[in-house]
């Protein structure tokens, strides 16, 4: 009996070390982190409509030109298409995981049993996620609004050349998140990549911005 006794308690204070598959634990990670971000409508709603609130204020007026010898609505589209991964890759790796650092939220993931590269990749792949949902309803909006028709293989050229870029930008968001605090990392932000934008020619062909931007 005491033998038994003895075995079972060993049993039950030995660390358990199985682990469900970690494409398993990654799948279900990116599900819980996708739903998260989508029930969160400062971001959620903020990352589809910004894209679009643009197009029609900076877009629609210019469409009909020729803009660097390319058409205006093509050029528009790949220009706002860029605008629409970045803010999301920013704003999901910059304000939102500032904010949880704030909550403490990092700190309980480091002691849970989750993998830290796991949650890492899951974050990666809902970020990349959200830039394709809202690349879609980017490219919809321009063909039944502005009239802007490109082939399904152009479109999808520049959805898979953007997300191909997007690390960059992530690692842009995680600087921000570390380097800054909760309350200020939307404004650091902002005064990062909005003059950025625009000097990239996102909003505008360089031609028409002010000398300083050129």
């Amino acid at each position: 009996m005491g033998r038994g006794l003895s075995a079972l308690e060993r049993r039950c204070s030995s660390p358990r070390t199985a682990l469900a598959p970690v494409p398993h634990i990654l799948l279900a990670q990116t599900r819980a982190e996708f739903l998260r971000l989508w029930r969160e409508p400062s971001f959620s709603v903020s990352a589809m409509t910004l894209p679009l609130i643009f197009f029609l204020l900076i877009g629609l007026p210019n469409l009909g030109k020729q803009l660097d010898g390319v058409n205006s609505g093509a050029y528009l589209l790949a220009s706002f298409a860029s605008y629409a991964v970045t803010s999301v890759m920013l704003g999901s790796f910059a304000i939102s995981l500032a904010s949880e650092r704030a909550q403490g939220l990092d700190v309980l993931v480091r002691a849970s049993p989750l993998p830290s590269l796991v949650y890492l990749a899951a974050r990666v792949l809902t970020a990349l996620a959200f830039s394709a949902l809202t690349l879609l309803v980017l490219f919809v909006f321009a063909e039944l609004v502005g009239g802007i028709r490109l082939e399904p293989l152009v479109l999808l050229t520049i959805a898979v050349r953007l997300l191909l870029g997007a690390p960059a930008f992530m690692f842009l968001g995680f600087a921000i998140a570390y380097l800054s605090s909760a309350s200020a990392a939307a404004a650091i932000l902002n005064l990062i990549y909005l003059p950025l934008a625009f000097a990239l020619g996102l909003f505008l062909p360089l031609d028409q911005l002010p000398a300083t931007f050129q």
